[in-house]
């Protein structure tokens, strides 16, 4: 074979293998989990008794984790803020105290993203969590 068909060959395994994956989530429509958010009120999965970091952890669980060299070299947290608020609410582990059934979406900014939207200080990105009332 040639080197262009192997190559292609792993891409496309690569891409396969960090694809979603589970039942939950194929039967979600594109609506539903898209590649920056998570629209918790479109899951079919039912949410109750849930925290908002088991659907997150069940959807996207690389957005709990701090990746890159920042990750090693800075010990900073991932945020989480609350509506759009100015303040963190806390940090990936405060998800757990956040019922899914109060939460409209669940959006991801890298840390680039998370500092021009949210200030300086985001180097390990931030996760935005909208709830259903929106206070």
């Amino acid at each position: 074979m040639s080197r262009r068909v192997v190559l292609a060959l792993c891409l496309s395994a690569g891409l396969v293998a960090c694809g979603p994956s589970g039942a939950a989530r194929d039967a979600d429509s594109s609506e539903a989990v898209s590649g920056d958010r998570i629209v918790v009120e479109a899951l079919s999965m039912p949410v109750s008794g849930l925290s908002t970091y088991e659907v997150v952890s069940q959807y996207r669980p690389t957005w709990l984790r701090k990746r890159g060299t920042h990750s090693i070299n800075n010990p900073s947290e991932i945020k989480v803020y609350l509506d759009g608020g100015g303040s963190p609410y806390g940090t990936v582990e405060s998800l757990r105290n956040i019922p899914a059934t109060d939460v409209a979406s669940v959006q991801h900014f890298d840390a680039a993203a998370a500092q021009f939207r949210f200030g300086l200080g985001n180097v390990a990105g931030a996760l935005l969590v909208t709830t259903r009332n929106g206070s």
